[in-house]
């Protein structure tokens, strides 16, 4: 069967492939050939690229790494020189899983740090104890705007940030931050205090609650714990920051040297007085804004102590969650601490172990 042959072109069958000549008698480059080059191509380039960083970093001197707990509750090195790469989510903290994503892409050094946020950080000179139980308690205090009191500090920060509502101080611990309100419960998942991208995030208020206008039943704050969420927390270290040491909480001892907690809002200076610290899953409603007897007798149920203080629905209450992996890979887990409103911090308060907190269902 003759073949057909375009004009100025010759023809010629080779093993079942068929090669065209130019006019010119130059042979084209088959598709295939052009992109393995390119592959080639990019391939030489990466490596080249890989033995010049490689130069780099054994030219340079090591650089620290920031102290990590891993989750079985070991801390890595202080300087060790180790890979970046983005963990599983499911061993990780959570709010917002796709902010944290976000927030392990972002491994850059010489971020800046807010001014006012730069002066809560500079105080980690820290004290330690040591308990009963031979537990180390590591405090390490932070140093506050103006003035001795919450009202004081949040006029200060109010001027930089109008989402600015309240303060919070946990004594025994380094939880001493401003509290903020955004216009829904997520904003500030992954921002901090000026508003921009911060994978440590703020101490924040949920959006249904109300505090300028009379506190809501029950006032639910959230915040970040990135350091101390293990099977066995530490009771504090100077690297903790936001909700990290709240999980001190979790040892008997502390608990009983740590019955208050302080929570103020402009113009009003309020003590809390803790009833419960428990860990529960999310499928218990304890972040209703609207409390109620319920939460109360539920949170008692599941608190790792027993607190002699009496608590009704009308009493108003405070919750401070935070993030957990004491109980496996799950990130339906919390760890959460409940104080109600009270005069003053003068009252004696017996505490005992639970022998049998209801654990969370996961």
């Amino acid at each position: 069967m003759p073949v057909h042959r375009a004009p100025g072109s010759e023809h010629t069958e080779y093993q079942g492939r068929s090669r065209r000549r130019t006019r010119r008698g130059r042979r084209r480059i088959p598709p295939k050939a052009i992109f393995r080059m390119s592959m080639l191509l990019v391939l030489l380039t990466g490596c080249g690229f890989g033995i010049t960083h490689l130069c780099q970093s054994l030219s340079q001197p090591d650089a620290p790494v920031v102290v990590a707990q891993a989750a079985d509750g070991e801390v890595e090195g202080e300087s060790a020189t180790l890979p970046v790469s983005i963990p599983d989510l499911d061993v990780m903290p959570c709010y917002s899983e796709e902010a944290y994503v976000v927030s392990y892409l972002d491994v850059a050094p010489g971020v800046s740090v807010h001014p006012l946020l730069q002066e809560l950080y500079s105080a980690q000179a820290a004290a330690s104890i040591t308990t009963a139980e031979g537990e180390p308690i590591v405090v390490a205090p932070v140093t506050t705007n103006s003035g001795g009191s919450g009202v004081d500090n949040i006029a200060s920060w109010k001027a930089q940030n109008s989402d600015v509502i309240g303060w919070l101080k946990v004594p025994g611990t380094n939880i001493n931050y401003p509290v903020v309100q955004g216009p829904t419960t997520d904003y500030y998942t992954a921002k901090g205090y000026d508003k921009n991208y911060s994978k440590q995030g703020v101490i924040w208020v949920d959006s249904n609650c109300s505090v300028s206008g009379g506190l809501s039943p029950n006032t639910v704050i959230y915040g970040h714990n990135w350091t101390n969420y293990s099977a066995n927390p530490r009771i504090g270290s100077p690297s903790d920051t936001h909700f990290a040491q709240l999980t001190a909480f979790q040892h008997l001892s502390f608990a009983q040297s740590h019955p208050y907690l302080y929570f103020s809002t402009e113009g009003n200076e309020m003590v809390w007085q803790i009833f419960a610290a428990f860990y529960t899953d999310i499928d218990f409603n304890y972040i209703s804004s609207a409390g109620g007897q319920w939460i109360i007798d539920g949170a008692k149920a599941r608190s790792e102590h027993i607190y002699d203080v009496p608590v009704s629905g009308s009493d108003k209450i405070i919750t401070l969650s935070t993030c957990t992996r004491r109980f496996g890979s799950s990130n339906r887990q919390r760890f959460v601490v409940m104080a109600k409103l009270v005069d003053s911090a003068n009252t004696s308060v017996s505490i005992t172990a639970n022998p049998n907190p209801v654990r969370p269902n996961l």
